[in-house]
């Protein structure tokens, strides 16, 4: 019995994403509606507010082109968690 009810409890914690996934498909989502560019979640880091893209020259060449409405963009969607840069 109380086997059953420690699963049920810990039911409930599979709900909750984690903010990096969150922060992830956040990134992802505005890239596309900004420039259209599609990308990974493996193509995507962040350390220390910073967000590091690892993809192809011209793609890269594009984010920078744009790095100021994509930052803003992503201030808009991330309230708490805002981003410094972008590289």
């Amino acid at each position: 019995m109380a086997l059953n009810s420690l699963s049920s409890f810990l039911d409930r914690f599979k709900k909750f994403t984690s903010p990096n996934k969150v922060t992830h498909e956040a990134i992802i989502k505005v890239l596309y509606n900004t420039l259209g560019i599609k990308l990974n979640k493996s193509a995507i880091n962040i350390k220390n507010q910073i967000l590091y893209i690892k993809t192809n020259s011209v793609i890269k060449n594009e984010i920078f082109l744009h790095k100021e409405q994509i930052l803003q963009n992503l201030r808009d969607k991330l309230k708490k968690q805002s981003l410094k840069d972008i590289f």
